[in-house]
């Protein structure tokens, strides 16, 4: 990554361009993760069905698994990240556009 010091443009627009792909993958990849953890809770649903006549299973257990998959998933995300990455982005957005101002007066 360049270093923050610099005023070269044309330098904080690459860093700018590559960090907001950053933050897109990011999400793209989070929202993928929260299809996946969706599924899961449909699975988790279609195992109802089969509660009367499985003394093994129950209704509590089953929604104690749904509970189980959506706060693992949501702990797993890792939007803290996410959140740093989006922070970051907005930085040499930032500064790439200072630069160009500062460019354009000289």
């Amino acid at each position: 990554m360049a270093d923050q010091n610099t005023t070269d443009p044309a330098v904080l627009a690459d860093v700018a361009k590559m960090t907001a792909d950053r933050v897109h993958a990011g999400i793209l990849s989070r929202a993928a993760k929260l299809r996946k953890m969706a599924d899961e809770v449909e699975q988790h649903a279609g195992r109802l069905a089969g509660v009367p006549d499985n003394p093994r299973r129950s209704y509590a257990g089953t929604v104690a698994e749904v509970q189980h998959t959506v706060l693992w998933g949501m702990a797993n995300l890792g939007l803290d990240q996410m959140v740093g990455d989006a922070r970051e982005a907005d930085q040499w957005a930032g500064w790439r556009d200072l630069a160009a101002k500062e460019a354009d007066r000289g």
